[in-house]
């Protein structure tokens, strides 16, 4: 019986905090998601081909300083990494104030050929960073005769 009663407070207590949480929600203050509306940014990425080249669209913040961007290829694999750093001083008579921000993000996507990373371009406007690939060109295998010997055991 006390089992029942303890995992019956259990839930009651799960409920109980579930209902707060979307009171929350409902009653939340504005200044709550305009706080977060500022750093988050949209993690679309779009990954398109054409006969030459692999070109990846990403959304990045849009404050984020180009040098700031890194673009690394490795075989079949596109990293994207940036910084932002964000610096505000008040100085007044008597006064001062600092305040150093800095974040970060990164992506790791596959690419769905090889491409010539001394070739690639990577441009940066309003947010969004488009990176353009040329493809390497495979060549066809070609098929090659392997003479078979007898083995002399």
């Amino acid at each position: 019986m006390k089992m029942i009663v303890k995992n019956f407070r259990i839930g009651l207590l799960i409920m109980s905090s579930l209902l707060c949480v979307t009171c929350f929600h409902e009653i939340r203050p504005s200044w709550f998601s305009n706080f977060f509306k500022d750093t988050a940014f949209d993690d679309k990425v779009d990954i398109t081909q054409d006969d030459d080249n692999v070109i990846v669209t990403m959304h990045v913040p849009e404050d984020i300083d180009a040098h700031n961007i890194t673009v690394e290829i490795k075989d079949k694999t596109l990293y994207v990494y940036g910084v932002r750093e964000e610096k505000k001083e008040v100085r007044d008579e008597g006064y001062y104030q600092s305040h150093v921000s800095s974040s970060s993000f990164h992506r790791v996507e596959t690419l769905p050929c090889l491409v010539d990373d001394s070739e690639t371009t990577a441009e940066i406007s309003k947010g969004v960073l488009t990176i353009v690939m040329p493809k390497i060109k495979e060549e066809e295998p070609i098929a090659k005769k392997v003479k078979v010997i007898r083995s002399k055991r």
